[in-house]
């Protein structure tokens, strides 16, 4: 048991240290200067940052492995110590909170997708996309819905994701994500789909700028979907003191 979670922490640093990397590598891709060697150059960037997507790839999904056979041993020991029904039951369910288990049930689907063909002589092309935070505006309004589990485009949410614009991708989970988005979330359709009407900035991409914009927006209800688990590391890259001072030993 020991040596698992040794394993599984040494997997989690390893994963923080590629995010920054390919963070690091996109960055350096977007800022990348002038004259000759930029082609080249840009070339080198995506072949890293694809070859570092890759080994996080491998590398979640050996986290998830390990990740069971926790869970495993867990209920094992569990039933070693005679422990109660109930115990094991609030553990698969604080499991589920944490986003560490796949959830299945009735729920909705909402696909955002940009306008591939915006008109000519389009003042700003970039109204015709679909942005960062278009995706949010989404995933809270189904939050608010009562949503039990929200994926993203296989991206399972969770209270530590972030949705944000990295240059000319989509970041969910340090995961690149791209048109379309398919937002899957496990509920009560109804509650849900009366959650996206009742939030402004749902309702806008929804109705609004469906007609305006020729953006791809819809929403409906499924019987039964699929959301699989978090595969990526919960630890926290820094931990702060009150005071704002670094913590030492607090990840990242």
């Amino acid at each position: 048991m020991a040596a698992l979670r040794s394993h599984y922490l040494a997997l989690t640093v390893v994963l923080f240290v590629f995010g920054f990397l390919g963070a690091l590598a996109y960055r350096s891709n977007v800022t990348v200067g002038t004259a000759t060697a930029t082609g080249d150059r840009h070339e080198q960037l995506v072949q890293i940052v694809e070859n570092l997507e890759q080994k996080k790839g491998a590398l979640e999904g050996e986290l998830q492995r390990l990740r069971e056979e926790i869970a495993d041993q867990e209920r094992l020991d569990a039933a070693r110590r005679g422990l109660s029904q109930s115990y094991t039951a609030e553990l698969e369910r604080l499991r589920m909170l944490a986003g560490l288990v796949s959830v299945k049930g009735p729920g909705v689907v909402v696909t955002l997708a940009d306008n591939q063909h915006p008109p000519d002589g389009a003042i700003d092309p970039n109204n015709y996309i679909i942005h960062d935070y278009d995706v949010r505006a989404i995933a809270n309004a189904l939050w608010l819905g009562g949503a039990e589990a929200i994926g993203i485009n296989e991206e399972r949410l969770v209270q530590s994701s972030a949705i944000r614009c990295v240059g000319t991708t989509v970041l969910v989970n340090s995961t690149r994500v791209g048109s379309p988005f398919v937002i899957s979330a496990v509920g009560d359709p109804n509650a849900l789909l009366a959650a996206l009407d009742a939030d402004q900035d749902a309702a806008l991409l929804l109705h609004e700028y469906v007609k305006t914009l020729g953006l791809k927006v819809s929403a409906s209800p499924a019987d039964e979907m699929l959301i699989p688990a978090y595969r990526g590391s919960l630890s926290p890259r820094v931990l702060r003191s009150i005071d704002q001072n670094p913590v030492p030993g607090g990840g990242g």
